[in-house]
């Protein structure tokens, strides 16, 4: 009968895998009705996203990022931002990734992942120090994002801050002793002890 009607029976036909029903029918008629609706742009960009096609998913994410940001300068809901970054991230796009990134890292719940991301950003440019600033931010906002713990051993250990990158894999391997983890964080301590 409405567009959130829509909505729900399209997110319940994802987060359920009904081999039958395709929730794009739902999300599709949802955006015929409104083509604007956020909740269903941002859904879709996700799953465009998820299958690799970023030019179309970023058309669904930047049409909810428009409508969020139409009276605000930062959205309270950071999906559709942290979204997008990844996809800019994807396309090696720097600039537009860092700053999107950061928008996303706004949204408590986006925080730590959009901090990660941008971590691994700056690492990969070369800017350790900035890298090391904003992968401790991941941690602060979500001190069980192991993969940011991980990334923090390596730029650690990169900065030849040894002690302190032992501690970190120490922490690492005590909480996780068998899992990917521990042995994620040995690969990031490297050849330390």
């Amino acid at each position: 009968e409405n567009t959130e009607e829509l909505f729900y029976v399209g997110m319940r036909n994802l987060q359920f895998h009904q081999a039958h029903t395709d929730p794009m029918d739902y999300f599709n008629e949802v955006l015929r009705r409104d083509a604007g609706d956020v909740r269903t742009n941002t859904q879709v960009g996700i799953l465009l996203r998820k299958a690799g096609n970023y030019q179309k998913a970023a058309e669904h994410l930047r049409k909810a990022i428009a409508r969020q940001t139409a009276n605000y300068t930062r959205p309270s809901d950071g999906e559709a931002m942290y979204n997008l970054g990844l996809i800019l991230k994807a396309q090696q796009k720097w600039e537009p990734a860092i700053d999107t990134l950061y928008r996303a890292a706004w949204d408590y719940e986006y925080a730590s992942s959009a901090y990660y991301q941008l971590a691994q950003i700056s690492s990969k440019l070369g800017n350790n120090v900035r890298a090391l600033e904003e992968v401790t931010m991941a941690i602060n906002y979500n001190g069980m994002n192991v993969d940011a713990k991980n990334l923090k051993t390596t730029l650690l250990r990169k900065a030849g801050k040894k002690a302190e990158a032992v501690a970190c894999y120490k922490a690492i391997s005590e909480k996780y002793p068998s899992s990917t983890e521990a042995r994620d964080a040995d690969k990031a301590l490297g050849a330390l002890e």
